[in-house]
């Protein structure tokens, strides 16, 4: 073993001079660092006192200013001179006060100031006394009428501290007296008092150049106006140079940005900025305090020299006594390590010794301990091999007896001595009893019965008997079960035969069994008398159950429906649906209701069914078919679909009604707009001077007008609110006519059938309109036949039942002709059925039709109290039936008396004085216009206040009245109420766009002679015209 040498003195001492040297200078440098902080610091303080020590000083410096004031007011001899106003002798004394006042406390000024702000006298320069006093501290005090004081620049730039006061003389003020001083010498005792140089600087903005000028031009150049930018050096307590003005033109633009350096030659200052703000608080003049750092700098150096020299000296003195200490521990480390060197000698040839006696121990023991592992690792195998096979025995044994003990069978042992010698607890529960009590009991008491006994003992000797049976017991509460047994022998102590008993109690089965057996029974006789078909599919969709309703619903024999496919009777939609059950049963775990499915029965009649279907799942969740009930709904959606035709029909009146009533409101104006363009037309039509062309012109205007108009009766027929003229008609005479004009109208190819009652339908009608509603069937026939067909015309007597009333909310109870037009054409959608009757309603392309042919239909037909029904589907053409009620009448319709017009009686148009009524200014124009070309005399009113008050002025001035209906105000009916009170022999022709049939029977019930509609032509109108004069 080696020792390793102990380290020289060198290797200990050099780190450890290293380390002191480099403390040293770290503490060294810190202080240098911590004493140039504290300088700043210093002067961050210093330079706070300044604008601290100015403000006191300011203060303080005003408060004598006060003092004197004071002292001023009181002296009888200024009071005196005040009031006799000898401002010559005041201006003797106040010379002299304020030398004195100066010498004492730096006062440079005073001023004497009358009430109206005149300057009776200024110390220093009495040749401008008489000016006016403009300092805002002299405001302030004559607001407040009380003592003022502030900073202020004065008149040729100086800053001064101004007091002021009232000069009050028995209680009532008489003028002010003011007391000023300069900054300057102020900041001369701010040096005194701080020992640093001061900085004022005034802003130029603040002052008028040619009275600075006037006032500073005995002045040193440093003060000139140019030197600075912005600024003028006001006062300096120190020399300024040429190197300190040229760092005060780049002073800091922020007031307060902190401490900034400031040279002079061979002087450094630590400078700040403090405003100056004057009494109204603005901004006038900049104090720069100037404070000397370098005498404290060069007190700080001495102090941090002398601290590096100790610093030093203590480090060597360190290192010398640690040198002396680790030399003289060097010599003793030596010496131990001598003695330490020969111990360590002695002891390795001890060790060299031991190391050769244990290496001849070590092989002994090596020998011995391989033939011990040997024995070792045999034994270990035999007994692993052991505890294993004990494992498996105990680990086979105790599965074997949990199995038996928590089997749900019964298993007992019974010996030859008919004694239990093992029960499990299954066969305990079975028998009701114990463990204990089982254990050792005979067979013959626990049993109970001899059949048992007597096949247990003959087993015993030998003989077969059956294996299983099924015996009953009685528990000791008298409880009865039903047990099947399993016996079987095996072999017991001594050879003997022992017989093992597997038992299961079958009473709760046997129970449900016949429950089951019941409820199959009982739901089978629920599906035998239910009206609802019961049907079952295998996945390929063949039936393999139904119940007997379904086969009478089907008229087919139940066993002639087994194995047939459900496809075959249901319809495609419902067949689907049933083939996706079939396939993906998986996603249907709810069942599907198929409402409508048509099923054809064996006489290939279609009836429809309510459909429900449903998969049939195992208790593994496997499907196995597909159960359903099918119930017959024919009734019920014929019923729905005859309540949704009769609910349609109802709407279809109901929009006929509000288009009719749109087509009324309409109808007035329109008609109004018309005559007027007619009878414009008829007037340009009476001028002799028209060329040909604008006669044709003309005439075809005429033409589109009368086109209008016949379009407004169109929209007024279906509206039922037109008035209708009708008489007997026999319906078969206009039927011949009408199809005689089909067939020269209508292609050759078309063929027309007439089938008419022999019985003459005779109905209450007006011929051109029926002849308008066969016409415009007959042509929408013909559109819908264009490769050719049948239309057929017929007649017949038809009563009309409930059903066909419920259906049809317009038709009337009674006896009805029936007129049928039917035609083997291309039939309607569901669309064009919805839309039939509506107005401007076509299939037709652009130009080929207005939409008016059925909507006219229907109003005409609804106009004759009749109604229409009509059938049709694509494909299979359409008929109408249209119902008209019977006319019963004993004898023939007696026709109305007209008077012949007496046309002696008529008086002619030169004698004749009209006044005509009508809100529209355009028709009175052209209506009298062409009035006065027949003759007449014509008198217009706008509305029927205007008419009455013209009627009133002379009741027998108008031969005849033409009224409109329609107009605001009074209206047409009360003005011809009003007219005929006037004038009971008053003749009165009522003109109007628009007026129903009850409203025109109310104003000829009224008293009126005659209705025109309009547009009416000229020539009716004066036909009218001459009729009325002529009653």
């Amino acid at each position: 073993m080696t020792l390793k040498s102990p380290p020289s003195v060198r290797e200990i001492l050099w780190p450890l001079a290293l380390g002191l040297l480099f403390f040293t200078a770290l503490t060294i440098g810190a202080a240098f660092w911590v004493q140039e902080r504290n300088i700043e610091t210093q002067c961050y303080m210093s330079l706070d006192r300044v604008e601290k020590a100015y403000h006191n000083l300011i203060t303080e410096h005003a408060g004598i200013l006060a003092s004197h004031l004071d002292s001023l007011e009181e002296n009888p001899t200024l009071r005196q001179v005040f009031v006799n106003e000898d401002w010559n002798r005041l201006s003797n004394l106040a010379g002299p006060l304020v030398e004195k006042l100066g010498h004492r406390h730096q006062i440079t000024h005073l001023f004497f100031i009358s009430l109206d702000k005149t300057i009776i006298l200024r110390a220093h320069l009495p040749h401008e006394t008489g000016d006016k006093a403009e300092f805002a501290i002299l405001k302030s005090a004559v607001l407040k009428k009380d003592f003022a004081w502030g900073i202020e620049i004065g008149k040729f730039g100086n800053l001064a501290l101004r007091v002021v006061k009232p000069w009050r003389i028995g209680g009532l003020i008489k003028g002010y007296i003011m007391l000023g001083s300069n900054l300057g010498p102020i900041l001369d005792l701010l040096k005194t008092s701080l020992g640093m140089e001061a900085l004022l600087l005034i802003d130029k903005n603040q002052l008028n150049i040619d009275n600075w000028q006037k006032g500073h031009i005995k002045k040193a150049k440093n003060a000139e106006w140019d030197v600075l930018p912005a600024q003028l050096l006001a006062h300096a307590t120190l020399k300024v140079d040429q190197q300190l003005f040229s760092q005060l033109k780049n002073l800091p633009s922020a007031p307060k940005e902190g401490i900034f350096p400031l040279y002079t030659k061979g002087k450094t200052y630590k400078a700040s900025i403090i405003d100056l703000t004057d009494f109204s608080g603005k901004p006038v003049a900049q104090l720069i305090p100037l404070l000397d750092f370098a005498p404290l700098q060069k007190n700080n150096r001495k102090i941090l020299y002398l601290l590096a020299i100790t610093l030093c000296c203590m480090a060597a003195a360190l290192f010398a006594f640690l040198q002396a200490r680790v030399k003289g521990h060097d010599r003793l480390l030596k010496k131990t390590g001598q003695d330490l060197s020969r111990e360590i000698k002695e002891r390795g040839r001890a060790e060299s010794q031991l190391m050769a006696h244990r290496d001849r121990l070590s092989v002994a023991v090596e020998e011995r301990t391989r033939d011990l592992h040997l024995s070792n690792q045999k034994l270990k195998a035999q007994i692993i091999e052991k505890k294993h096979a004990l494992d498996a025995l105990q680990q086979s044994e105790a599965r074997y007896r949990s199995i038996v003990e928590n089997s749900h069978v019964g298993i007992g042992i019974i010996d030859d001595n008919y004694r239990v010698v093992y029960a499990n607890d299954m066969t305990c529960r079975i028998f009701g009893r114990r463990a204990r009590e089982l254990f050792g009991m005979d067979l013959r008491h626990i049993v109970g019965s001899k059949e048992v006994v007597d096949r247990y003992q003959s087993r015993q000797q030998g003989f077969e008997e059956p294996n299983q049976y099924q015996i009953k017991i009685i528990r000791p509460n008298g409880e009865q079960r039903e047990i099947e047994v399993i016996v079987s022998l095996i072999q017991g102590p001594g050879g003997k035969n022992w017989t093992i008993t597997q038992m299961l109690d079958i009473t709760d089965r046997q129970k449900v069994e016949k429950e089951l057996r019941l409820s199959e029974e009982k739901h089978r006789n629920i599906l035998s008398s239910i009206d609802e078909g019961y049907f079952e599919l295998n996945l390929d969709g063949k039936i393999i159950f139904c119940n007997d309703s379904l086969a009478r619903q089907l008229n087919i024999p139940k066993e002639q429906l087994i194995e047939r496919r459900f496809q075959e009777f249901v319809d495609e939609k419902t067949s689907e649906i049933f083939a996706i059950l079939s396939k993906d049963p998986g996603n249907f775990h709810q069942p599907v209701i198929i409402s409508e499915c048509e099923v054809k029965k064996k006489s290939e009649e279609t009836k429809i069914f309510e459909i429900s279907g449903s998969i049939i799942w195992d208790e593994s969740e496997i499907p196995q078919g597909i159960r359903g009930v099918a119930r017959d709904v024919t009734q019920r959606v014929k019923g729905q679909r005859e309540k949704h035709k009769q609910q349609a029909q109802l709407n279809q009146a109901r929009k006929m009604e509000a288009v009719g009533a749109l087509a009324s409101g309409v109808a007035h104006d329109f008609n109004n707009v018309l005559q007027a363009i007619s009878a414009y037309v008829e007037l340009l039509q009476t001028s002799h001077d028209l060329q040909s062309e604008s006669k044709d012109t003309l005439a075809k205007m005429d033409q589109v007008i009368e086109r209008a108009a016949q379009l407004v009766r169109h929209l007024l027929s279906f509206g039922r609110e037109d008035e209708v003229e009708t008489q007997r008609l026999d319906l078969n005479r206009i039927i011949l006519q009408v199809a005689d004009i089909l067939r020269h109208t209508l292609p050759k190819m078309i063929e027309i059938e007439t089938d008419l009652s022999q019985t003459p339908p005779i109905i209450q009608g007006e011929p051109s309109r029926l002849e308008q509603v066969l016409m415009n069937l007959g042509i929408n026939a013909k559109d819908a036949m264009p490769e050719g067909g049948t239309l057929s015309l017929s007649t017949s007597l038809a009563s009309l039942g409930e059903t066909h009333l419920a259906l049809n909310p317009k038709a009337r109870p009674g006896d009805h002709i029936k007129l049928t037009v039917s035609d083997t054409g291309t039939g309607m959608d569901e669309m064009t059925k919805e839309h039939l009757f509506e107005p401007f309603f076509t299939t037709k392309k652009p130009g080929q039709g207005t939409g008016l042919g059925m909507a006219t239909v229907y109003g005409i037909v609804n106009s004759l109290n009749g109604h229409i029904v009509f059938e049709s589907a694509l494909g299979k053409g359409t008929t109408f039936d249209i119902y008209f009620p019977v006319k019963k009448q004993k004898q023939a319709d007696i026709p109305m008396k007209t008077s012949t017009p007496n046309m002696q009686a008529t008086l002619s148009a030169n004698e004749t004085t009209i006044l005509l009524v009508d809100d529209e200014e355009i028709i009175l124009e052209v209506a009298k216009s062409l009035l006065k070309d027949f003759g007449y005399l014509v008198h217009t009113a706008s509305n029927g206040e205007a008419a009455l008050e013209l009627i009133q002025k002379d009741p027998t001035a108008f031969d005849a009245i033409i009224l409109d209906l329609n107009m605001p105000g009074i209206g047409g009916h009360k003005t011809l109420t009003e007219i005929l009170k006037i004038n009971p022999q008053a003749k009165v022709l009522i003109a109007s766009g628009y007026a129903s049939a009850e409203m025109t029977r109310q104003n000829l019930e009224a008293g009126a002679k005659a209705f025109l509609n309009k547009p009416f032509r000229m020539k009716t109108l004066t036909e009218k015209l001459r009729q009325v004069l002529a009653q």
